[in-house]
């Protein structure tokens, strides 16, 4: 049975980010769009997946981040770490 983990990243302009991964190799495999704007993004390179979302998180805001675990019967989410000592990275 497989298992992975999906990065789920908070963007300001999820089209712009999409636009930039796509140049890059990524390719879109599924988008949700309200009123024209792209609000959230699923990409694959190869075997790799990751989600961008809409949002940025403030600095020193608690994370509203998550980490995916695709599982082939069900999905749970797990939240991503948070606060000092957190291995949050720096804008995209």
């Amino acid at each position: 049975m497989s298992q992975t983990v999906v990065s789920m990243i908070h963007v300001p302009d999820v089209r712009a980010t999409v636009d930039w991964y796509t140049s890059i190799g990524f390719k879109l495999v599924r988008q949700n769009e309200e009123d024209g704007e792209i609000n959230w993004a699923k990409l694959t390179f190869g075997i790799s997946e990751v989600m961008f979302q809409s949002g940025e998180i403030e600095h020193g805001a608690p994370s509203r981040g998550r980490l995916v675990h695709h599982h082939r019967e069900r999905r749970s989410v797990v939240p991503t770490p948070q606060g000092p000592g957190s291995s949050r990275g720096g804008p995209l």
